[in-house]
């Protein structure tokens, strides 16, 4: 795994359990792009240890939901609002285009993105995908 050095050195608790992996509508090098813009910005934000939690959801029969959620920083309310354009960040150094890559990448294969976030609680991101028939 690319972030085992990462996780280990922030003592970041991986929770992976999927019951089910059902194929979706993407393409491997941008579902890897997008796991791992999302694994990178859950770990920055628990930099003092922290659970991240990878879970799938059906959404219906004819779509499934990545769901990646850390109990790191969080973000307050402008944060969140902020979060899907280009070139916000709060990042010393970042360049604000994680995210925005995420959201259009999903939806290029039809899906979408959404994000929760309670400042000093946490993040979630959800990924909506189509099932392939």
């Amino acid at each position: 795994m690319a972030f085992e050095q990462q996780i280990a050195k922030s003592a970041v608790q991986v929770v992976f359990a999927p019951t089910q992996t059902p194929m979706v509508l993407s393409q491997h090098v941008q579902l890897t792009q997008i796991l791992n813009s999302l694994l990178a910005n859950a770990l920055e934000a628990m930099d003092k240890g922290g659970t991240l939690t990878l879970t799938l959801e059906s959404t219906d029969s004819h779509g499934v939901c990545v769901v990646v959620s850390d109990t790191g920083k969080g973000m307050n309310e402008e944060q969140r609002n902020m979060a899907f354009r280009p070139f916000f960040t709060t990042k010393r150094g970042g360049l604000g285009v994680g995210l925005v890559l995420v959201k259009r990448i999903m939806e290029r294969f039809g899906g979408a993105v959404t994000l929760e976030s309670c400042e000093g609680e946490g993040t979630t991101v959800r990924l909506s995908f189509k099932r392939l028939p």
